[in-house]
């Protein structure tokens, strides 16, 4: 997410009180060639009851940590500590020392603990608060312990808690405490240790050890719950003998009644003859259109239309009238839309429930409500299944069009059974990938080159973005446009900032894969290096800007996940006004690499004496690489860097 800090503060917080520091702990030969090392990370959660009457609860999380420095790398990237606090959540202890070979401490002093608040510059209410703090007189060699609490009103009814961290462990433990009065369910994953159970009449207490556990910091684009040990607690109630409640339902029939009820205002529904009339002006306008074929037409309407945006408070509990009339609605009556025209269509609809990709698969024999981040909907049209993402005021989705998270995940999809069924229909599905056929930036720049002793030139450019690169810029770019703020389109062809003078958007499609044409004109920045009266070089790195992907050079042992599939590929041609030749043109053309992951290629044409075309192409199509196979992307990397850093030698005259 990207973040904007707004405010830093000093605070006191409440210091810790430590025991005697122990010895150095001796590490064991197989992790001395680490950068740092965790000597234990112990995690403790606690749910309490404050008030049962009111059902006020509270939850409490609790981090210590004792970490070995052992090069100047770990001492840089270890000696400093982020902590996030979400909101709702107070710190009740925050603290560290630093403790020397011959037993010397040296302690935090809560005066040099800076907290940031931050906001999200696309999200309105989403904030957070980082601490942060350098650890104290802190040399390599030293041992560094850290403890921290955070409290919140809000009780903690499920989560999913691993032990490894982003260090080597050589010892974790997790111990979950409440009240004896809530039940829970738990589950452990991928070989996850039994509990041992310190329960006592009155509380629930498991703990959970583990040791020699492998560091996560290099395991970039994993899914950490595919392999890693995990546990998944919920709680499902409160009962006490006196007095129960329901806290989560362990069921996909009962989300779905409750997701059901949810999207069922009485007051948006209420106004049969107004959505039957709406229905019927788009069945008017195409009389042999199926009832598939009309909700289609109507959900292009909207999103062509009605703006989808926070609305004020009296506003956003009016009927379906108001909201068409006006031409704006929120994201939960626009649920709510969609779910009439459902019924007065006739359609079976599902609803759809989804995770994060790197949260990890949705287990549907395991229910609990912390799993699902996603809710919309589905249809089918004769075989295929068409998805219905309801917009929001920052994001709007075209039919068919998910969350990039979304892709490649399974999802649980829910619908009424047959008429006088006591059983719902539900099928878990899993939501395909686009293929880089379909996810594609292609880019064209054209450059009008005067005098090779010039540093800017007159270009032209087009860039079409397709599949999940339309999904995922297609609104931002189209907003920017209309504001005349062309800032963004430089990242997208230069590695250098350029001053934009004109860029429009046309050949939008409505429809899969999504595609649409950026158009450009601007200064080109460029710098021919002048070797004699005759002789040039160019640097191929000034002509474009690649999106490959991020490759840690640490080792891997979980499996590398990508976001998506694409192709990335850009077409320069370089028109001089006087005759060149090219001379080193045989020794570009063999700059290229394909693997089953992917390829990169270069392609160099000089079409006549005036003209040179330069093609790049970056292709990643696989979506998953074994850890033994990481090295295929750093391979295809390595090569884009080769092609990058050639030139291009040019003779005049």
């Amino acid at each position: 997410m990207l973040i904007s800090s707004n405010t830093i503060f000093a605070q006191k917080y409440k210091d810790h009180k430590w025991f005697k520091a122990r010895a150095h702990t001796s590490i064991p030969d197989s992790l001395k060639g680490e950068d740092a090392v965790m000597i234990y990370n112990n995690q403790y959660v606690y749910n309490d009851i404050v008030d049962i009457s009111s059902s006020k609860f509270s939850s409490k999380r609790t981090v210590m940590q004792k970490v070995k420095i052992l090069t100047q790398k770990g001492l840089d990237e270890y000696s400093k500590v982020f902590v996030n606090i979400y909101p709702k959540e107070r710190i009740k202890v925050i603290d560290a020392r630093t403790i020397k070979a011959n037993g010397k401490v040296v302690n935090l002093k809560s005066k040099d603990i800076k907290r940031l608040d931050f906001k999200s510059r696309f999200y309105q209410d989403s904030r957070f608060q980082q601490l942060r703090f350098s650890i104290p007189g802190v040399e390599i060699g030293d041992e560094v312990e850290i403890i921290y609490t955070v409290k919140t009103g809000v009780l903690r009814r499920g989560g999913d808690i691993i032990m490894h961290s982003y260090l080597p462990c050589m010892s974790a433990s997790l111990t979950y405490g409440s009240s004896k009065a809530f039940v829970h369910e738990f589950k452990m994953y991928n070989k996850m240790p039994k509990f041992e159970n310190h329960s006592s009449q009155t509380n629930t207490t498991l703990v959970w050890r583990m040791s020699n556990l492998e560091s996560l910091g290099d395991q970039y684009r994993a899914i950490y719950t595919n392999k890693i040990p995990y546990v998944r607690y919920v709680i499902r109630g409160y009962s006490d003998g006196y007095s129960s409640i329901d806290l989560s339902t362990n069921n996909w029939d009962n989300i779905y009644k409750k997701y059901k009820d949810y999207y069922s205002d009485p007051l948006f529904i209420n106004g049969t003859k107004y959505i039957k009339g709406f229905i019927q002006r788009f069945k008017d306008e195409e009389p042999n259109a199926s009832n598939a074929k009309v909700f289609m037409n109507i959900h292009q309407y909207i999103y062509d239309n009605i703006e989808v945006k926070i609305l004020e408070n009296g506003e956003d509990r009016r009927n379906l009238r108001y909201y068409m009339e006006n031409k704006k609605i929120n994201n939960y009556n626009l649920y709510m839309l969609y779910e009439q025209l459902f019924k007065y269509l006739e359609i079976k609809r599902y609803i759809c429930f989804g995770r994060d990709k790197y949260a990890g698969v949705l287990d549907r024999n395991f229910v609990a409500p912390h799993i699902i981040k996603y809710d919309f909907f589905s249809f089918k049209e004769g075989n295929k299944f068409h998805f219905v993402y309801p917009s929001y005021s920052n994001k709007r989705y075209l039919l068919g069009e998910l969350p990039i998270s979304l892709k490649g995940t399974n999802i649980m999809m829910i619908a009424d059974g047959e008429k006088g069924s006591i059983f719902n229909d539900s099928k878990e599905l899993k939501v395909p990938m686009s293929s880089s056929e379909n996810n594609f930036k292609f880019k064209k720049l054209n450059i009008k080159v005067d005098n090779l002793s010039d540093s800017l030139f007159e270009s032209t450019s087009s860039m079409v973005l397709s599949g999940i690169y339309s999904t995922m810029y297609r609104e931002g770019h189209s907003d920017k446009i209309s504001e005349n703020d062309f800032r963004f389109y430089s990242s997208f062809i230069s590695e250098n900032e350029l001053n934009i003078d004109s860029l429009t958007i046309t050949e939008a499609k409505k429809f899969f894969p999504y595609d649409y044409k950026l158009i450009s004109k601007q200064q080109y920045p460029l710098e021919f290096f002048k070797i004699d009266d005759q002789l040039y070089n160019l640097n191929l790195s000034q002509l474009f800007s690649v999106a490959d992907l991020y490759a840690s050079e640490g080792k891997r042992f979980l499996k590398y996940h990508t976001r998506y599939m694409y192709n990335d590929v850009t077409t320069v041609q370089l028109n001089f006004v006087q005759s060149v030749k090219m001379e080193n043109l045989e020794g570009l053309r063999e700059l290229f690499k394909e693997n089953k992951f992917g390829s990169v290629s270069l392609n160099v044409a000089q079409k006549d004496e005036k003209t040179i075309v330069i093609n790049i192409s970056y292709k990643i199509k696989k979506e998953i690489l074994e850890p033994e196979e990481f090295k295929l992307l750093r391979e295809l990397n390595t090569t884009l860097e080769d092609i990058l850093n050639q030139q291009l030698t040019l003779s005049v005259g």
